[in-house]
């Protein structure tokens, strides 16, 4: 029995389907051992140790507020004074200080108001709706004063002192503060009150699982913050400790059904991903059958490529008799395909080179009947050796022209025929017209369809130069420039309305582009014929990019360029 594609097909569906039985069997198995409890234990391990970093930072703010803020005061020479009653100097320190606590506050975006109270009762602050009288009877003062330390912090609370504004809950920081170089005399008592809710929104992360819960509790273990939140007791609670800087203490507790609803999560987790996995079990499956189908890609992608031009055959024949028949067929085409192409290359190529004939035979006549008529009005005018030098150069440039055997010649080749026209027509102009070169040397050598600069030239002093009076010029151009002839003539006549250039572009273009019917009718008009065919054979020989490009501006000049490839032979020298 032959080995078909069908029957090894069958058997490795039957494996893909034990293959995708055991992944699914392995994903779920892989699902419950590894998404458990402490997957989640150290999720919240993480966001506490978060939350612990946040409070430490704010604690530290705090402490560098305080610090700055007795600095601040000891600075002045009226904080070391006795004065009960209201001086000048005391009315001052009380601007300044009040002033300076404002910037303080600004600072940090977690205070409210900043207080402070020397031992006269004279009281420093930030609050402008404080009543100072319920400030000094306060309950912050009275803790600080009950604990006998030199400071402490005062749970959230609302305070009683504000009589208007924003009023909100806050929690404050209390420290005596006393006189510079008399030991323990106090002086004063400073307080800061902080925002309640940015508490609230270091811990509101964990806080907002309903499973957990984040507090704070002071360093006597006494309760100092706790949110104001619903809390699921379900199952056996845990608790996470956290000693913060001051001495406080970050409780975190969670719940086991925090734990068994993630563990749902990932259940169904592993489920969408299960048949995520199937189409990839599927496709790796197929890949690992490559074997059987890579002769069948192999030859879609032949057919694909032969659709651009590209005849490839296949060389290594499938042991599949299905498939060795398919290759064997598609062989059999390329071979007759290539032949066929080939005639067909040649056959255009043939009609490419008839119709560049064709187009050089336009020109060539045109020029001599104008040389000639040159001759015989020079012969008329005067005897002078100057029809020998005319009669030479013509001579040089029609053996040049019946050189049919030569389809393109060097750049210097054409460069001495266009100097030969130039000669003949330096008579005509009466040697007015000064002719300059630029031309690289690398130039010389490359090979170019010839006539291809004469006829630019001739427009030049025809229709540039010849209605000029005053200095003429015409300037030859020839350069390399990313391996591409650039070749360009430029005069300095009458230049070109933009009108008529807009149209004399749009007539050489349209030449171009016209089939052999289109070209006859449009090469009715016989206006600009050397730029049109300069242009048509461009455009046939070397494609649209190399066609000309001219610019004029009127009084000034007129620039006919084209850039073709620069194919080489050996250099000769340069000009």
């Amino acid at each position: 029995m032959q080995k078909t594609i069908k029957s090894d097909m069958i058997r490795l569906n039957l494996i893909m389907i034990l293959l995708v039985t055991v992944c699914i069997s392995g994903l779920h198995l892989y699902q419950i051992y590894h998404y458990t409890i402490r997957q989640n234990q150290e999720e919240i391990m993480t966001m506490s140790e978060q939350a612990r970093n946040s409070l430490n930072y704010m604690l530290n703010q705090l402490d560098v507020l305080q610090y700055q803020i007795v600095d601040s005061l000891t600075q002045s020479a009226e904080y070391d004074r006795n004065s009960r009653g209201w001086t000048r100097e005391s009315i001052e320190f009380l601007k300044n200080t009040e002033n300076q606590f404002q910037t303080f506050r600004r600072a940090v975006p977690f205070v409210t108001n900043i207080y402070w109270l020397d031992n006269y009762g004279k009281l420093y602050t930030t609050d402008s709706y404080i009543n100072r009288d319920l400030f000094r009877e306060n309950r912050t003062l009275c803790q600080l004063e009950s604990e006998r330390k030199d400071d402490c912090y005062a749970s959230p609370f609302i305070p009683e002192y504000q009589m208007d504004g924003d009023i909100v809950s806050v929690f404050s920081y209390l420290k005596n503060v006393y006189r510079i170089n008399r030991g323990r005399e106090k002086r004063g008592v400073l307080q800061i009150d902080m925002r309640t809710s940015y508490l609230e929104e270091l811990l509101g992360l964990i806080n907002g699982n309903p499973y957990c819960l984040a507090y704070i509790t002071a360093q006597d273990g006494s309760l100092f913050w706790f949110p104001d939140q619903s809390y699921k007791e379900k199952g056996q609670d845990h608790d996470l400790v956290y000693p913060l800087n001051n001495g406080w203490q970050l409780r975190v507790r969670y719940s086991n059904a925090f734990a068994r609803k993630s563990l749902k999560d990932n259940l169904m987790s592993s489920i969408i991903l299960l048949f995520i996995m199937i189409p990839l079990s599927i496709l790796s499956v197929y890949k690992y059958s490559g074997y059987l189908t890579g002769p069948l890609q192999k030859l879609t992608k032949r057919m694909k490529r032969l659709e651009t031009g590209e005849l490839i055959e296949i060389h290594t024949i499938s042991k599949f008799e299905e498939i060795r028949i398919l290759e064997q067929g598609y062989n059999s085409m390329i071979a007759k395909m290539d032949d066929m192409m080939t005639k067909m290359t040649e056959i255009r190529t043939e009609n490419i080179n008839a119709k560049l004939l064709a187009l050089q035979a336009q020109i060539n006549p045109h020029f001599l009947a104008n040389s000639f008529e040159l001759i015989r009005s020079l012969a008329i005018q005067k005897h002078s050796s100057d029809i020998e030098n005319i009669a030479e150069a013509l001579a040089m440039m029609y053996r040049y022209i019946l050189n049919e055997n030569q389809e393109k010649v060097t750049f210097e080749e054409e460069l001495a025929y266009v100097k030969n026209y130039i000669r003949i027509q330096e008579y005509r102009f009466e040697r007015s017209v000064e002719v300059l070169y630029r031309v690289a040397p690398e130039a010389l050598s490359c090979k170019m369809s010839r006539l291809l600069i004469q006829p630019l030239v001739e427009n030049a002093f025809i229709h540039g130069l010849e209605l000029r009076d005053g200095v003429r010029w015409i300037m030859i151009t020839g350069t390399v420039e990313e391996d591409r002839l650039y070749v360009e003539v430029k005069d300095n006549g009458i230049g070109i309305a933009p009108e008529r250039l807009r149209m004399l572009t749009d007539d050489i273009c349209e030449y171009a582009r016209a089939d052999g019917a289109s070209m006859k009718k449009t090469g009715e008009n016989r206006d600009s014929i050397g730029l049109k065919n300069v242009n048509k054979r461009l455009y046939l020989g070397y494609g649209e990019e190399s066609c000309l490009k001219i610019t004029s501006v009127p009084e000034q000049g007129t620039s006919v360029s084209f850039r073709i490839c620069a194919d080489k032979e050996e250099a000769n020298g340069g000009i």
